[in-house]
């Protein structure tokens, strides 16, 4: 699952203003919902800016100088979540990686969304 969520942004269209992580794990959830439909209508509309719910968010947060934590509760496993932060991230810093937080609720013990710490 990891690898399957890995190789999810490199078929992804980028806008020419994302220059760094931050940007990019800011676009991450406009990117998911742009690729999945609702009713055979895409889940962002690029004109409006709409967002349809209905399949989770990914949600950000800097927390240091390199380091941004991840939030997911898509219906998605936990490591293609995973996968998709870290294919994301590594257009921008190739030595990033990301690890579950333990100490924060996980889908892996029942709850309804996972953090990953983020580094580089």
């Amino acid at each position: 699952m990891f690898q399957i969520g890995r190789y999810i942004p490199d078929n992804a269209l980028w806008p020419e203003e994302i220059k760094d992580v931050e940007a990019a794990f800011r676009f991450i959830d406009v990117a998911y919902h742009m690729n999945h439909r609702l009713n055979g209508a895409p889940m962002f509309d690029v004109q409006t800016g709409a967002m349809a719910e209905g399949i989770g968010h990914f949600r950000c947060a800097r927390v240091g100088k390199r380091r941004i934590d991840v939030v997911c509760d898509t219906p998605y496993p936990s490591e293609n979540d995973r996968g998709v932060i870290v294919g994301c991230g590594r257009r921008f810093e190739p030595t990033l990686d990301a690890v579950l937080d333990e100490s924060q609720p996980t889908r892996l013990r029942g709850a309804r969304s996972c953090t990953f710490i983020t580094t580089w």
